[in-house]
């Protein structure tokens, strides 16, 4: 992994189903050079200080996901989601935001938006 791909670390260690923490690490590995050091906002207008710059966008990734952990805790919305369920949405916030940024290209076809939970299930 790259040296950089620890910010991810406290992420994974909320991901309790093996299979999907796996499935994680290796969305991660393959996150190319750039998502690194481009911020979450081209402008800087939209998004707060900590998600802009170098990093910006793998902190902003991590932001999503500690809410989302967040949220979680509270009864009210917890409760709704077994624990796969909840693992699963912790990667699919990462991975699809890695997705955005990377823009797969197949002959005659460019791949704006995978969503991940459907590789899992």
């Amino acid at each position: 992994m790259n040296s950089k791909s620890s910010i991810f670390d406290s992420i994974l260690n909320t991901i309790e189903s093996e299979d999907i923490r796996k499935f994680a690490e290796r969305c991660i590995e393959t996150i190319p050079d750039y998502f690194w050091n481009v911020g979450a906002s081209s402008t800087g207008k939209y998004h707060p200080q900590y998600a802009l710059g170098d990093l910006g966008l793998a902190r902003h990734t991590c932001a999503l996901v500690r809410f989302m952990n967040h949220i979680f805790e509270v009864d009210c919305f917890g409760k709704n989601f077994t624990q796969r369920e909840k693992d699963l949405m912790r990667v699919q916030e990462r991975v699809e935001t890695m997705m955005i940024f990377l823009r797969i290209s197949i002959p005659n076809l460019i791949i704006h938006y995978l969503q991940p939970m459907s590789f899992v299930n």
